[in-house]
């Protein structure tokens, strides 16, 4: 059976088949046009939209670096295990990139990853005038969570988790107050609860960190441990940047974006965004973070728990947000 047979048939298990087998053969040419072929099989009553997003994946990461590119700045499959920018800036260095790009937000993403990768891009090109965060790595900010992507999965290994001490139990002494912050902490794990199974709340108060966090939990023994601005950059960023159990993965530039974000609103310096590095290592290390969680929780899987609190204003914030309960997301591809 040709490719053309099997689109035709609408044979998704044999076209899979065809996609890998055209893939080992460097047959890009052929491979880019049964993406298309498969793109356009609903207009003739089948469903191949799974062996798109897989052909598309498989030409980002393997496929000759101009066509990967072009694809992952054109292609909005939103099927593919992860964002095809994410997968083109996994394997190639801007300089490899950067001739095949033009402005826009897709080329400054890929961009954004390659810093997250070790590149310091500032004044590299005019394509990258406009992007929100520093294009190289400020000192306050940690190692983060990359990820690494295959013909099947992407795998993101999640930060350590921490030993919180033993338990406490702290009496709900804080008073709650309007929430200024709620949305950008759920914009950190936004696909979690809109992709997935995942739940989060928020709750500030008047009073400190451990007031808000039995202001969230409603009493009882929880374990808690104040962490440095590096060690909450690279929770908020692991988390922002997946899909949680089951969501579409956002990718490691938008999860870096969104914890400055987060660092900024928490600290009420939104109206000055965008924000420098010096800035975010300033307004971040005035306040004060915490991890915690409930007594005998299992700490790795996918779960933020996080408090902060702003001394200067004697308030203070606590997330939680959980999914599925698994210490590294594995998101595979059609098989």
């Amino acid at each position: 059976m040709t490719w053309t047979d099997a689109v035709d048939r609408g044979d998704l298990d044999e076209v899979l088949r065809l996609i890998d087998r055209l893939a080992e053969q460097s047959d890009w040419d052929g491979l880019d046009t049964l993406r298309e072929r498969c793109r356009l099989a609903h207009e003739r009553g089948h469903q191949l939209w799974p062996a798109a997003s897989y052909a598309a994946h498989r030409l980002a990461l393997d496929g000759p670096i101009a066509l990967a590119v072009v694809l992952a700045s054109t292609d909005s499959s939103a099927f593919t295990v992860g964002p095809l920018w994410e997968v083109v800036a996994a394997r190639a260095r801007w300089a490899d990139i950067e001739p095949h790009c033009e402005r826009g937000p897709v080329t400054a993403l890929m961009a954004q990853e390659r810093v997250l990768r070790g590149e310091r891009l500032d004044g590299a090109t005019a394509l990258l005038d406009d992007v929100e965060v520093p294009l190289h790595l400020a000192d306050i900010e940690p190692d983060y969570s990359l990820a690494s992507y295959t013909a099947a999965e992407v795998v993101v290994d999640g930060p350590r988790p921490l030993d919180l001490g033993p338990p406490h139990r702290i009496r709900a002494t804080g008073r709650a107050v309007a929430d200024q912050v709620a949305e950008a902490w759920r914009l950190v794990v936004e696909p979690w609860c809109s992709q997935s199974g995942g739940t989060m709340r928020s709750v500030a108060v008047r009073g400190g960190a451990a007031e808000a966090v039995v202001g969230l939990v409603g009493g009882g023994a929880v374990q808690i441990a104040p962490v440095d601005l590096t060690a909450v950059l690279h929770r908020l960023q692991w988390a922002a940047a997946s899909g949680g159990a089951h969501g579409r993965r956002r990718g490691g530039a938008v999860g870096r974006a969104v914890a400055w974000w987060l660092v900024a609103s928490v600290a009420g310096v939104t109206d000055d965004w965008p924000i420098s590095a010096n800035e975010l290592s300033e307004w971040g290390t005035e306040l004060q973070w915490w991890v915690w969680q409930p007594v005998e929780t299992p700490s790795s899987g996918w779960q933020l728990r996080l408090a902060a609190a702003d001394p200067d204003q004697g308030t203070a914030w606590a997330v939680e947000a959980v999914d599925r309960d698994d210490p590294r997301h594995a998101q595979r591809a059609p098989a």
